[in-house]
């Protein structure tokens, strides 16, 4: 042991650098294992979902709020009922919070007081059973609670909301971890549906479908059994199912995420429905394949991955279902839904054509795509500059562009790009600095043989060139065998966006170029002194 740190002392260099290098290397193990974790854990913090499952018609996921207190108590083998909607998804309606002086639109998530019970997201403070324990109670993120309390304990601090012109005071009861990598809505506040009823009881009346519904299920349940009964006394009691708006009530796995489900020929079918006018799809850039009718409502567009995976030609016009037949007026250009490395899983992606022209269309219809002709920041002024003249705040009306939304798409793709360029500089530091070390390692080793060499005849030139050589070919193998595998696992990375660069072998040759160039001019400056050793200092040395 001593003669290893004797060592390291005699040579700081060397041991500066070897130092660095490891706690450059270590640091960028570590974040890339982070990454990884990340990437792989969407929806693994929720634990014990395998029983969970979500409502839905054959339209939407959502529907009245009224159907928990339908079908509660009637089924043995329902466990558990909670609800979930968004402020997010009421237009027209005031809905703020306020905090001392400041006042801002609510970003809320309403459930009912069971939902840390049954999706088991982290609490910063608070206990699952605690988290909404009266109705005036509420959640809070901790991201909000930092921005709001600071210092403060926020579990017991008070604040207003205010919804369709009611306010309520309500108190802190915990506080939950921000939601990350999960299908639910990243929002700063969770409030209860009877406190949502008590502020806006239209909200919660039979009929408004606002609610998503989820059921645990005991472990063992005929599901199929179950979701006949339970479509039963829905549509018995829901006035959506009623008034023929909705005709099917579905039960699917949470862990699936299903879409839209239809039966063919007694088989599922789970679609993932984008409803809008032809005039907002044209707006967007659909590609259109081929065109068998015209695109007025109810007809809707088909994926070409939608029309293989049903086994239809790109002459289709009609779908036909076991519940009746849906018009096609044409197959379009696959596309992502979301990021552009957004699994499809088992969705059939289509575009169902729906005009404003009814109160039911504008319910569903709640973006307007609108295309502009020159600068972007001009039109975006003048688009909110015209809601502001109808009286609409910017809280009210968001009017974002496509740029704008993209980069919030891919936000954590750009973080994770500024990490990655950070560490791909370290490393070619690493790689620059453990050259210069093992140069300065080989040129105090070979100093007597390189001596002799030069008095036995052997130029400077020579002596550089096979001290640069012997590094060169060491890289040079290592590029042999680093460039195919780099290209191999990028190829294959690549694969997973829909839309993405070429792999082009160019990309990888200007890098080996870059790196031989970082590796001459890393053990030049040895080389050269090894170029100029005075053989008699280097023998008495020795």
């Amino acid at each position: 042991m001593k003669t290893f740190f004797r060592f390291l002392w005699r040579n700081k260099l060397y041991t500066v650098i070897e130092v660095t290098g490891m706690a450059i290397a270590m640091a960028f193990v570590i974040f890339i294992a982070t990454f990884i974790i990340n990437e792989l854990s969407y929806d693994r913090q929720l634990k014990g979902t395998e029983d969970i499952y979500v409502a839905h018609s054959e339209r939407l996921f959502i529907g009245s709020a009224t159907i928990k207190g339908q079908v509660e108590g009637k089924f043995p083998e329902i466990q558990d009922i909670c609800r979930m909607t968004s402020t997010g998804l009421f237009g027209g309606i005031s809905a703020y919070v306020k905090i001392n002086d400041q006042e801002f639109r609510q970003d809320a998530m309403i459930a009912d007081e069971n939902f840390f019970m049954m999706f088991t997201f982290p609490l910063v403070e608070g206990t699952p059973e605690s988290a909404l324990p009266t109705m005036n109670s509420v959640a809070v993120s901790e991201s909000f609670a930092e921005r709001h309390f600071k210092d403060k304990n926020p579990v017991g601090q008070s604040f207003i909301l205010e919804l369709n012109g009611a306010e309520e005071g309500v108190t802190v009861s915990a506080v939950y971890k921000d939601f990350r990598n999960t299908v639910f809505p990243a929002q700063d506040i969770i409030y209860r549906f009877d406190l949502f009823g008590k502020m806006y009881p239209s909200g919660v009346g039979n009929g408004n479908g606002v609610a998503v519904t989820f059921y645990r299920l005991i472990p063992g349940t005929d599901v199929q059994g179950l979701n006949t009964r339970l479509e039963e006394t829905v549509k018995e009691n829901d006035m959506l199912y009623i008034y023929d708006m909705f005709h099917e009530y579905i039960l699917s796995p949470f862990k699936s995420h299903a879409g839209i489900g239809f039966k063919r020929n007694g088989e599922e079918l789970h679609f993932d429905m984008f409803y809008g006018s032809q005039e907002a799809f044209e707006a967007i850039g659909l590609k259109v394949i081929s065109q068998t009718a015209d695109p007025v409502s109810p007809a809707m567009w088909m994926t070409e991955s939608a029309m293989r995976s049903l086994g239809l030609g790109y002459d289709c016009t009609m779908l036909e279902l076991d519940n009746g037949a849906i018009p096609v007026c044409g197959i379009i250009q696959d596309f992502t839904k979301g990021k552009a490395d957004s699994p499809s899983g088992e969705f059939l992606l289509c575009c169902w054509i729906t005009d404003m022209k009814t109160d039911e269309d504008f319910r569903m219809l709640r973006q307007l795509a609108v295309k502009v002709n020159g600068d972007e920041k001009d039109a975006l002024r003048q688009i909110k500059d015209f809601y502001a003249s109808k009286g609409f705040s910017e809280d009210e009306i968001s009017v974002r562009t496509y740029n704008e939304i993209n980069r919030g798409l891919y936000y954590t793709e750009d973080q994770n790009l500024q990490l990655i360029s950070v560490f791909t500089g370290l490393i070619l530091l690493l790689s620059v600095m453990a050259l210069i070390a093992m140069s300065t390692y080989y040129a105090r080793q070979h100093a007597k043989q390189t001596a002799i060499r030069k008095v036995m005849g052997c130029s400077r030139a020579r002596v550089f060139t096979d001290t640069a050589a012997s590094f060169i070919r060491a890289i040079c193998i290592a590029l042999v065998i680093g460039l195919p595998c780099s290209y191999l696992i990028a190829g294959r990375w690549l694969e997973g966006y829909s839309y993405r660069i070429e792999n082009s072998p160019l990309i990888y040759l200007c890098a080996a170029a870059i790196l031989l160039l970082a590796a001459v001019a890393s053990i030049s400056w040895q080389a050269a002194k090894l170029m100029n050793t005075d053989p008699v200092d280097a023998l008495k040395s020795e």
